[in-house]
């Protein structure tokens, strides 16, 4: 009888103790969350963006995009990496050299658009109207296409 009373409260005091050493590390790095800088588009960019539609080398990351109409802009060299541009109308848009890792261009308008070296790891084209776009060069590499099929033709 003695030691299933020892054996219990060992066991209750392993449990409590392990559920310490489990909580520590959740609150650091909660509190290290905190100081962190968020990865965010520059919100200048983006205004230049939509008042000029020129804005080669533009930091848009992350950028909420969707539906905006951009025909003829000039996004060349710019970092879309993780943008919403679904709905977009990017007919005839300069996007060469852009970043566009794991954007979001389903039902995108990509008339006759310049993706020429662009890279497009993991974005999501699905739907999209790409008739007489320029991919020449462009990185697909778990890239859906848009029939909904996943491109890996660029991976290495």
């Amino acid at each position: 009888m003695k030691t299933n009373k020892f054996n219990n409260r060992v066991f209750h005091f392993f449990v409590f103790s392990m559920k310490k050493f489990l909580i520590i590390p959740f609150v650091m790095l909660f509190f290290v969350s905190l100081t962190c800088p968020v990865v965010a588009f520059d919100k200048e960019d983006l205004e230049k963006l939509k008042s000029t539609k020129k804005c080669p080398k533009c930091d848009l990351e992350r950028a909420n995009l969707s539906g905006i109409e951009l025909i003829g802009a000039n996004l060349s060299y710019a970092n879309l990496s993780g943008a919403d541009l679904s709905g977009a109308s990017l007919t005839w848009v300069d996007l060469s050299f852009a970043d566009l890792i794991l954007a979001i261009m389903s039902k995108a308008k990509l008339y006759r658009t310049n993706l020429r070296d662009a890279n497009l790891f993991r974005a999501n084209l699905s739907k999209a109207n790409m008739s007489k776009s320029n991919l020449s060069g462009a990185v697909l590499c778990h890239t859906l296409i848009p029939d909904g099929k996943e491109d890996n033709s660029g991976c290495k």
